[in-house]
């Protein structure tokens, strides 16, 4: 949830992330949403995400072993952190 009280859902099986308004069904797609593959506009697998302070979505995707950095009206950047782990599942940041 962001500091809007915007609720963040990611759908592993349509490999997006929508955020829902206060009192919104539907929701809008912010991470992927373009079929599960591997680009940079994809997400696989995608299972945990974190919204920072500048609303800034970061999504770990297992079917692709990454962490993926979207923001608003911006190209989604890839984290690359593989050699460290080759499996992201969680992601937790230190907000010190």
């Amino acid at each position: 949830m962001d500091d809007n009280g915007s609720l963040y859902v990611v759908d592993n099986g349509k490999g997006e992330v929508r955020r829902h308004k206060k009192e919104e069904y539907q929701g809008t797609v912010v991470a992927g949403g373009n079929e599960s593959e591997n680009s940079l506009d994809q997400l696989s697998s995608p299972y945990y995400v974190f919204v920072d302070r500048d609303h800034s979505v970061y999504v770990s995707e297992y079917g692709n072993h990454r962490v993926m950095k979207w923001m608003k009206g911006k190209v989604p950047l890839k984290q690359n952190w593989s050699k460290i782990c080759f499996s992201f599942i969680y992601i937790r940041f230190d907000r010190a």
